[in-house]
């Protein structure tokens, strides 16, 4: 005979303070979690790629037109301030100036033989207005020698001009043929094959050269816009060189530009960007210009309500 066993009427009480109790349990771990979203803060830098650039970089265009005729560098050659480059050469110029200091020897020579007329013509017309005035000659012969000597000092002033004209001619065929001369506005590294143009034609403005100056070096960071108030000059930064890993270094947020500039993500997918300026502290290598690194901006530690 079987036991009579009496029906547990507190069952489904049990279950209902059981599931109140986990409840409670995860409301308590969603305020908790909501109250250190608030109270707690992470160091959270600012990552991504970015390049060497030089301090300076300056492309050396041509200030008269010629051919390349000779080059004192090659690619990859240091060179000074103000160091001679090479020479362009120019048939027009130098021909030009020949003529003008050969007409203005003439022009000269033209110019003496009228100034010793003009002065026998002013000895002359004083002579004769004395004489004139004393009733000597007549009006008619004191006028002719006058009009002789107006004559002369018109030609004398036209030839005068014409030199004045050629002396300033031949000053700027001498400052075009200076400027023949290729010379560096910096010290620096010529960075493009230089060589490949010798004996090559080109215009006033054309490009003979790029020069760059690796004495200093910057790293340059492309910025997403949204980030970019988090950053500010003097912000500490940790630099890692993909050609250099083993070799880390720091620097300083020296510059942000302030213009924006689209960069191509993916192909199709752009975003607004805006150039950081990091100076490294100290190199331990010789820094090729556009060589890569990965940088962390240390800008500050960011609540986790801002992670959401």
């Amino acid at each position: 005979m079987k036991k009579y066993k009496p029906p547990n009427l507190f069952k489904g009480v049990e279950s209902i303070n059981i599931n109140g109790k986990r409840l409670k349990f995860i409301a308590a771990c969603c305020v908790l979690f909501i109250f250190l979203i608030f109270i707690i803060d992470i160091d959270m830098p600012i990552s991504g790629k970015a390049r060497v650039i030089p301090s300076e970089f300056v492309t050396v265009e041509a200030k008269v037109a010629g051919v390349i005729k000779d080059l004192n560098v090659t690619s990859g050659d240091r060179i000074k301030k103000n160091a001679l480059i090479g020479h362009l050469h120019n048939n027009e110029l130098i021909k030009d100036l020949k003529e003008a200091k050969l007409e203005k020897d003439m022009v000269e020579k033209k110019l003496l033989q009228l100034e010793k007329k003009l002065n026998y013509l002013k000895v002359m017309v004083e002579r004769n207005e004395r004489l004139y005035k004393e009733d000597v000659i007549a009006q008619a012969e004191f006028e002719k020698i006058k009009l002789d000597y107006d004559s002369e000092l018109q030609e004398f002033n036209i030839y005068k001009d014409q030199k004045e004209a050629l002396e300033n001619e031949i000053e700027y065929l001498n400052e075009s043929l200076e400027n023949t001369k290729i010379v560096s506005p910096i010290t620096g590294i010529i960075v493009d094959n230089i060589e490949d143009r010798i004996g090559t034609y080109v215009e006033e403005g054309d490009k003979i050269c790029e020069i760059a100056n690796v004495d200093e070096v910057f790293l340059e960071l492309p910025v997403d816009e949204k980030v970019i108030k988090r950053i500010k000059v003097g912000d500490d930064v940790s630099v890692s060189f993909l050609s250099y890993p083993d070799k880390p270094i720091s620097g300083k947020v020296v510059k942000i530009h302030h213009v924006a500039w689209e960069k191509l993500r993916k192909v199709v997918v752009k975003e607004n960007v805006i150039n950081v300026l990091i100076r490294p502290d100290s190199m331990p290598f010789q820094p090729k210009i556009g060589m890569r690194a990965e940088v962390k901006i240390h800008c500050g530690k960011l609540g986790l309500q801002n992670w959401f």
